[in-house]
């Protein structure tokens, strides 16, 4: 207890010494960000390029242009593809060059086939097993005193718990189209997961904004896929973004 509570005092004082820091301590004003606890078992087997990475563009101390201008007087703080100023933002999401030659997009389906090879994993061992006896739609009763919720994990509810005839469809190469049985639309959800059975589906949506972008991402994306969810039998569960792309 003493040791939490010394580590609190001391992550209070440094969240607030990087508050009063206009430039590295701008990820203090992130709001909707997962915060992403890294342990050191992951942490070591990481690549060193990737942890340089990581923790340099969350203190905005990446090469970009501005930041060569900032450090060297004969460097220009100009983008080089679009003649833009060539801040971190810039560079990692908002470059018309980048947008236009599909740099982007790349990025974003690297991080949705990440994505859709975990769903199709769950989703092919969901299909495998029984079909659990309504789990979704108990009502458990604890007893007082008692934890809110049981800890056998196998008992939790599960949004694909139903059925165990699901369908996945991923907006790669081609093959993402919405099922032209359950509406007909010209809309191509990342990841689409459906079941005849139980008349459900699943819509999975992935963005990789900037991180003061990420509410106006998340609209954007309910505004794009309203159309969907006036039907009665659309769920919609959305993947937030995070800088690399991390379900939510």
């Amino acid at each position: 207890m003493v040791t939490q509570e010394i580590r609190d005092v001391e992550e209070e004082k440094r969240a607030a010494v990087a508050a009063g820091q206009g430039k590295q301590g701008r990820w203090t004003t992130w709001e909707s960000v997962q915060q992403r606890d890294v342990p050191f078992s992951v942490l070591w087997r990481m690549e060193p390029l990737r942890i340089s990475f990581l923790w340099r563009s969350t203190y905005d101390l990446l090469p970009t242009p501005v930041n060569l201008s900032r450090w060297y007087d004969d460097q220009s703080d100009i983008c080089k593809a679009c003649g833009q100023k060539g801040t971190l933002q810039h560079i990692l999401s908002s470059c018309p060059s980048a947008l236009s030659s599909g740099k982007y997009t790349w990025r974003h389906n690297m991080v949705l086939k990440v994505a859709a090879e975990a769903v199709k994993r769950r989703v092919e061992c969901t299909n495998a097993e029984d079909v659990p006896f309504h789990i979704d739609r108990l009502v458990p009763f604890i007893k007082e005193g008692a934890p809110p919720w049981n800890n056998d994990t196998s008992l939790k509810p599960c949004i694909l718990s139903s059925a165990n005839d699901w369908q996945v469809t991923v907006d790669l190469e081609g093959e993402g189209s919405f099922p032209e049985d359950i509406a007909v639309t010209l809309l191509r959800p990342d990841i689409t997961i459906w079941s005849e059975s139980a008349k459900e589906v699943v819509i999975g949506e992935l963005t990789v904004p900037w991180e003061d972008n990420v509410d106006a991402a998340h609209e954007r994306k309910l505004t794009k896929y309203a159309e969907l969810c006036e039907w009665e039998v659309v769920y919609q569960a959305l993947l937030a973004p995070h800088p690399e792309g991390i379900l939510i």
